[in-house]
């Protein structure tokens, strides 16, 4: 009449078939991870750094502020942008390093840097262009 056995055989065969498809999907998953290409790590622990997108401007100078540490440039485009020299922005002409107070109006400079607004950019790294014999001769 009543029989245990095939009760308890409809009970853990289902249970038995449920585990034993979750093993094998955790176990799938694990190796798919396990394969999955990694990036390479940053050097120096920048893992979690974002870094601010870099800003590249080339043109003529047509201002220099050096109080307040600033330049404005106009770019080939004819528009305006104001630049920001840090203490720690790398200045140099023709590879040898300069001081801001060397830059002069109509140098023509290209330079790397941070947006800090609409042309507007704080330089991390200047270059100068050589001046013609012509400008050096020049007087201020």
């Amino acid at each position: 009449m009543f029989n245990l056995r095939s009760h308890l055989l409809w009970i853990v065969t289902p249970l038995t078939l449920i585990v034993t498809m979750g093993a094998g999907i955790a176990s799938a998953t694990v190796e798919e991870a396990a394969h999955t290409a990694t990036p390479p790590a940053r050097p120096s622990g920048e893992a979690s750094a974002v870094r601010p997108q870099a800003y590249a401007v080339a043109g003529r100078v047509v201002f220099v502020d050096l109080p307040s540490r600033m330049l404005i440039v106009q770019r080939r485009d004819g528009k305006f942008v104001d630049v920001f020299i840090a203490p720690k922005t790398v200045i140099r002409m023709g590879g040898k390093a300069m001081r801001p107070a060397d830059i002069r109006v109509g140098d023509r400079v290209a330079m790397v840097g941070k947006p800090h607004a609409k042309f507007v950019i704080d330089a991390a790294v200047m270059n100068v262009a050589v001046r013609s014999a012509a400008s050096i001769s020049q007087p201020e």
